[in-house]
C-alpha cells in the first residue's frame, strides 16, 4: 500500500510538473504544447487505479525523461557547479 501511495503522489509530481512547464513557458513553444498535451493524455488515461498510474507515468517520461526527480535529488560526485549573475547597477552618484 505504501508503493502505491508514492507511485501516486509521483504522478501528481509529472503532472504539475507539466502544468508549470505549460504555464511558464511561452505559450505556443513547442515544448509548452507537448507539456500541455502530455498533461492532457495523463488526465485520459487515468482511471484511479495502480496501472493507469503506471501508464500516466511512462506518459509523462515522453516529456520529462526516465526517472527524471531522482536527478534534482541526487548529489553528484566531483560538481563544483557553475554560477553566472547577470545584471544591470546604477550608481547615483549626484545627491
Amino acid at each position: 500500500m505504501h508503493h502505491a501511495k508514492i507511485l501516486f503522489r509521483q504522478l501528481m509530481w509529472d503532472f504539475q510538473t507539466l502544468q508549470q512547464l505549460a504555464d511558464v513557458l511561452p505559450e505556443q513553444s513547442p515544448l509548452a504544447n507537448k507539456a500541455r498535451w502530455t498533461a492532457n493524455r495523463i488526465m485520459n488515461a487515468f482511471k484511479g487505479d495502480l496501472q493507469s498510474v503506471k501508464a500516466g507515468r511512462g506518459i509523462a517520461e515522453e516529456v520529462l525523461g526516465v526517472d527524471w526527480e531522482s536527478e534534482l535529488t541526487s548529489e553528484k560526485e566531483n560538481d563544483d557547479g557553475t554560477l553566472w549573475a547577470l545584471g544591470y547597477c546604477h550608481i547615483d552618484t549626484a545627491w
